[in-house]
């Protein structure tokens, strides 16, 4: 699915340990000047996928989650991975011992590179409210266009949401993909696509899709 304008993404879908091949970011310089309007906050002036540590998911992304699902945030800006679980997602049987399992991600790429080659990002935040539970990832880009990502995972509505805004119209030019952690074929239709599989014991079933405020889905 490709997607031009702002965006509200649904994702319908407890962590457990994960890697990530390296991604090739762009040139980011970090905010110097964010007070957070709450104490209880934590943030980054880097997106993890711009960190050269051995593993930027566990030392660097920010979690949400309800207490049945969760999802791990990156704040990537060519591109955004969103590693999300569900708590009854396991292996084994009444009779097997089994082992809590990794259920799949969402990715965000960026399509529009052109954008990001004049230049470094500026005034990048990743920043996660422990009052509020949002995450927040914000940036610059070298054409001056502020972008802003917000993620919430709602508990009365049973998924992780994502709202994408831009300060200029056609901004959003993102390439979206949902993929499951067990060999799953992705499903798509008009704007949504869907993941299922079946362990030992269970059923389960992931939809992503995306609501978009002008523009359109491809």
């Amino acid at each position: 699915m490709k997607l031009r304008q702002t965006i509200f993404a649904l994702m319908v879908v407890s962590f457990c340990s994960m890697t990530f091949a390296a991604i090739k970011e762009t040139a980011v310089t970090g905010i110097t000047t964010y007070k957070p309007e709450h104490t209880l906050t934590m943030w980054y002036n880097l997106p993890a996928t711009a960190r050269s540590c051995s593993n930027p998911w566990m030392e660097y992304a920010l979690p949400i989650g309800t207490g049945e699902l969760g999802a791990m945030i990156m704040g990537g800006i060519m591109e955004d991975v969103l590693q999300f679980n569900e708590k009854t997602f396991w292996t084994g049987s009444p009779t097997v011992r089994g082992a809590y399992q990794d259920f799949g991600r969402l990715t965000l790429t960026e399509t529009n590179s052109l954008r990001y080659a004049s230049g470094k990002v500026t005034d990048y935040l990743l920043s996660l409210d422990l009052e509020t539970a949002v995450a927040t990832a914000s940036w610059i880009s070298p054409d001056s266009i502020v972008y802003k990502k917000e993620y919430l995972a709602s508990y009365p509505a049973k998924c992780i949401a994502i709202h994408l805004t831009a300060s200029e119209p056609n901004a959003i030019n993102l390439k979206i993909a949902l993929e499951g952690s067990h060999g799953e074929t992705t499903i798509c239709h008009d704007n949504e696509a869907m993941i299922s599989t079946t362990l030992e014991t269970i059923s389960s079933c992931a939809i992503a899709r995306v609501v978009n405020v002008g523009g359109g889905v491809i």
